[in-house]
């Protein structure tokens, strides 16, 4: 029982293991393409709500894009669709390398160079998910799950204050063009095991046929299943509460300290800092807890963070509400993970995983929407308090509703 809790047993899978170094360092340049971003956002304006739009332009794509990427990922050969999906994104960040230094870059530019490279992204996961969990047994589908919550949320710990500091020496060009380089590895693995694949995948007839039939017996399963309808409709309203803090965090400004893109790097890298140490207490953690009880508590966490962020006026406390709220997004992200992984049988995994996805970016694009529109019409606490507090009304209502996230 021990073993297959085990965070580090998958890792013992030859091309898992692969995979997950070469991602870990994709996720170290995407993390710092989206910081670069979204500080000149903030700092070609003083509106709270085109700041946190750059969060909007971020998970839209995988609204719009999740179920026809799902639909890919299980009529093409996988290793084909992330090979080409990975370019795109690398063919975006050259783009933005050579842009950074021309008079061309404007606010609107950004946002669609963000929302395309997210477009890339969008195609990416369904697949990426299902081709890493396909190379493990199903008792290791948590640690999968955690496993790669791990590598994104090293990635937000470290990549971010590395980035402000490059910013601020170097401009934005090398970080754009960091990114860029980091899809290498990744696509040298996925090139490679493409032209090991012998079987053939007749995509035309498989596209045709199966995409709406795919698509219906997963929509089907979801209405006949109360327990996803549950899993579902808590997913869009949990992620666009936990959006608050991405979106608000570039505008919040602090008595004792000037804003600077180094001390909005330290606040992004502390809040994955938080996230990174969960990582290795969340295998221990299911030994004892139920799922259930974990994302309570996560919840909970969260939401008195999001409070504490709104009436605190000092930095070092605002980082210790950071990095306890990074643990608490840990759990919550692997614990939603980990149950759309179980969800879904092993043949509609893929489409399951693009409309459990689809929910996902749907929660977290209206966050952007709506944190810094309040923000804008009221002001930055009330609407980092005003998600707190629904948070702590969500946990209430994982309390006491049924185990719809046990295995």
């Amino acid at each position: 029982m021990r073993n297959q809790h085990s965070l580090l047993l998958p890792l013992h899978q030859k091309r898992f293991c692969q995979l997950w170094i070469a991602n870990l360092l994709s996720n170290l340049g995407n993390w710092s393409q989206t910081f670069a971003l979204t500080w000149q956002v903030t700092s070609l304006t003083q509106s709270n709500f085109k700041t946190s739009l750059v969060q909007t332009a971020l998970w839209a794509p995988l609204f719009i894009f999740a179920i026809p990427a799902g639909q890919l990922a299980d009529a093409l050969p996988k290793p084909r669709l992330l090979f080409i999906s990975n370019l795109l994104a690398c063919v975006i960040a050259l783009t933005l390398w050579a842009l950074s230094g021309s008079d061309m870059i404007s606010i609107n530019l950004m946002f669609w160079l963000c929302f395309l490279s997210a477009s890339a992204s969008a195609f990416t996961l369904p697949a990426w998910q299902t081709s890493m969990s396909e190379l493990v047994s199903r008792s290791q589908l948590s640690a999968v799950s955690s496993l790669n919550n791990l590598s994104f949320n090293v990635a937000a710990c470290i990549a971010p204050f590395l980035a402000g500091m490059f910013l601020l020496w170097l401009g934005p060009g090398p970080i754009y063009l960091f990114n860029a380089l980091s899809f290498c590895g990744l696509l040298v693995i996925y090139y490679r095991w493409q032209h090991q694949l012998r079987t053939t995948h007749p995509t035309s007839i498989r596209l045709k046929r199966g995409m709406r039939q795919g698509v219906q017996q997963v929509l089907e399963q979801i209405r006949t299943t109360p327990s996803l309808k549950i899993l579902l409709s808590l997913t869009f309203l949990v992620f666009c509460l936990c959006n608050a803090i991405p979106s608000l965090l570039p505008s919040f400004r602090y008595a004792d300290t000037a804003p600077s893109a180094i001390h909005y790097g330290m606040r992004m890298g502390i809040f994955g800092g938080g996230a990174v140490a969960a990582a290795f207490l969340v295998s221990a953690l299911r030994m004892r807890f139920t799922e259930r009880q974990l994302l309570r508590l996560a919840l909970s966490m969260y939401g008195l963070m999001l409070i504490a962020l709104a009436m605190s006026k000092v930095y070092v406390f605002s980082m210790i509400a950071l990095f306890i709220a990074g643990v608490a997004w840990s759990v919550i992200v692997t614990s939603f993970n980990s149950a759309a992984l179980r969800a879904f049988s092993f043949a509609l995994r893929a489409r399951g995983l693009s409309i459990y996805i689809l929910v996902n970016a749907a929660g977290q694009a209206s966050g952007g929407l709506i944190w810094g529109r309040i923000a804008d019409m009221f002001n930055l606490p009330t609407s980092a308090m005003l998600a707190g507090v629904v948070l702590l009304i969500c946990a209430v209502f994982v309390h006491i509703t049924q185990e719809f996230l046990e295995p």
